[in-house]
């Protein structure tokens, strides 16, 4: 408490103090929503440091705040400027979203954004053409297939993903015309 009663006082300017504090409140004295706040305001200053991510995160998860760690990591991701650690910071995001907030919407807007660092990602095609499955958006499946043609090597895997289309658009979306451009 007098700790407390000091930083009231002269202010918790210093993110470096901000960290001790959340650490203090989260390993010493057992308060975990206040060491959250202390994390909070060091990520206000320092968006992507990463001990202040993994202490913050380690409070969420704990009480399964599945949502408010889910913006915690995509804000992060949003601040930093290392195309890995924002990448493997959205696909916690998206996996968040997915099994634990149940937001599919959410998953496949943060799966379309790991697409956009890196068109390459077959993890994202992969979840991609789970969810929007699950959520019968056949035209949108459609184009994120042929947007992972243009990526493939392999012939086989781009004559099974245009077979997938024109089957896509003949028996889900009942489009004949469509189905026969994939065909082709």
């Amino acid at each position: 408490d007098l700790y407390e009663d000091w930083l009231d006082t002269v202010g918790v300017s210093d993110w470096r103090i901000g960290l001790k504090l959340a650490k203090l409140y989260q390993h010493r004295l057992d308060k975990p929503e206040e060491a959250l706040q202390a994390y909070h305001s060091v990520l206000n200053e320092k968006p992507d440091y990463r001990p202040a991510i993994s202490g913050a995160s380690q409070l969420l998860a704990n009480a399964e705040r599945w949502r408010e760690l889910a913006e915690l990591y995509e804000k992060s991701a949003d601040a930093t400027s290392e195309s890995r650690h924002q990448q493997r910071l959205l696909r916690k995001v998206a996996h968040l979203a997915e099994h634990k907030c149940g937001d599919d919407a959410y998953a496949i807007d943060i799966w379309q954004q790991l697409l956009a660092l890196d068109p390459a990602r077959a993890d994202a095609y992969e979840a991609l053409r789970r969810l929007l499955s699950r959520n019968e958006r056949w035209h949108t499946l459609i184009d994120v297939n042929g947007r992972e043609i243009q990526q493939l090597d392999s012939v086989g895997a781009v004559v099974n993903l245009k077979f997938q289309n024109a089957e896509i658009a003949k028996d889900r979306i009942g489009d004949l015309e469509l189905a026969g451009e994939w065909y082709e």
